[in-house]
């Protein structure tokens, strides 16, 4: 092992015009607790790569840094030799509006390449938590998603190809820049959600679409969540269904529903009247249109849920929990009967049509462990997963956050092994400790 003084003499040496991070501000580059030896910020992709190499020789310990914005999401790195950050990076986004496609470095900001997007009349419809300050690198690294998924899908269906800089450095590149180029083997997609733990991300070149003409927000209320599943479950099976549709449930099972729809002023307005017609009969109130500027707060509250704000010495912990839709129902009373056996609140956002459950759990940290346990059992009799997306460090000590991720987990030894032999990027951190 290398001690901080050694890997921070090393990097003088190697470092030319990038800014490495003097020992006053490493803290604030700090891994769930876990401060690293040195920090850098490498100003060309040539400088980030000889990082790397430097490191794989060294097999130093890297985590890749872009905003730190989802740096929360992850099991505990039993080490952090050295943070790579990658919004130093000068990569300008290459917009083609006629090709409908996008080149845009890893360091960029998702809301500055909406803004350029926007000006051509298009868009990349994913809505990420924390969008506004992430960057595109850390939302395919993590490949957290939010309540448009349910209709147009995730970055992973945008995504045409990806520059990578490897553990050992060596930059390699996969897919293309237009939308039908890939024969064989994808392996384009092998570094969406994988953390950072096979590779840095680099560049990606994306598919955009058109922005929509219209967007109008639909709100309703139900008696109880089993009121609210079964119609949108209904709504969500129909082919007038919007393209986000999700379930605010408070403790005491009082519902609100929002449904999303984008498109067209005559495509929304047809399908409009007809939720209307679908709802009206199953609410406890008539559906109504929200104001534009309200409608965005919505949309905002329910996409950060549980990330915006979230406090590290608070007790609460953030769970994702997912399943087929037509179990979606079963899950959620599992969650209430837990919560009420143990005198747990839980606030829950629901996309019954995505089979998504996202639940904050108030004062649930210090027994994490057995509630996870708890969940998961719920979670397996109905085919699904629990993820915790976000808790107190010393809460996760304990505990695989991600759960286990079945039949595939030899596949995914062998492909962390041939692309980081040395095992140097985000140690621990992805599923069962790769």
């Amino acid at each position: 092992m290398y001690s901080r003084n050694e890997i921070q003499n090393e990097l003088s040496k190697l470092m030319k015009n990038s800014r490495v991070v003097p020992n006053s501000e490493l803290h604030t580059f700090q891994v769930d607790g876990c401060v690293p030896n040195a920090v850098v910020m490498p100003i060309s992709e040539n400088e980030l790569s000889d990082i790397l190499a430097e490191a794989y020789r060294k097999v130093w310990t890297v985590v890749p840094w872009g905003s730190g914005s989802s740096m929360k999401l992850g099991n505990l790195s039993p080490q952090v030799d050295l943070v790579v950050g990658t919004t130093g990076i000068e990569n300008p986004i290459d917009y083609s509006p006629s090709d409908l496609t996008v080149t845009v470095g890893a360091g960029t900001k998702f809301s500055e390449l909406q803004s350029k997007l926007a000006k051509g009349g298009h868009w990349l419809p994913i809505d990420p938590p924390l969008g506004s300050v992430r960057t595109l690198g850390g939302i395919l690294a993590t490949n957290l998603v939010g309540p448009l998924s349910f209709g147009y899908g995730t970055v992973r269906d945008y995504l045409l190809g990806l520059r990578v800089a490897e553990s050992d450095g060596t930059v390699t590149k996969s897919g293309g820049r237009v939308v039908k180029n890939v024969t064989g083997f994808d392996l384009t997609k092998l570094h969406i959600g994988a953390l950072g733990t096979l590779g840095v991300i680099l560049e990606a070149n994306l598919k955009v679409i058109p922005l929509p003409k219209c967007d109008k927000t639909l709100s309703v209320n139900f008696d109880a969540w089993e009121a609210g599943i079964e119609a949108f479950a209904l709504q969500s099976l129909s082919t007038y269904s919007g393209q986000a549709a999700e379930l605010i449930i408070a403790p005491d099972g009082g519902t609100k529903g929002y449904i999303r729809f984008l498109g067209s002023d005559s495509s929304v307005e047809v399908r409009l009247d007809h939720a209307f017609k679908l709802l009206t009969p199953l609410a406890n109130n008539l559906p109504n249109i929200v104001a534009e500027e309200q409608a965005a707060n919505v949309w905002y509250e329910i996409e950060n849920f549980g990330w915006s704000n979230y406090s590290e010495n608070g007790g609460d912990v953030i769970v994702k929990f997912g399943c087929s839709p037509s179990k979606i129902d079963l899950v959620i009373k599992g969650i209430f009967d837990y919560c009420i056996e143990y005198r747990h609140s839980v606030e829950m956002i629901v996309g019954p049509g995505r089979g998504v459950i996202k639940c904050k759990l108030i004062g649930v940290a210090s027994v994490l462990s057995e509630a996870v346990t708890a969940f998961r059992k719920i979670t397996l009799e109905s085919g699904g997963y629990a993820v915790v997306e976000l808790a107190p460090t010393s809460s996760k000590k304990n505990i695989d956050v991600w759960g286990y991720p079945g039949i595939g987990l030899p596949l995914m030894r062998r492909l962390k092994e041939k692309l980081d032999p040395n095992g140097i990027l985000n140690v621990g951190r992805y599923v069962e400790g790769l």
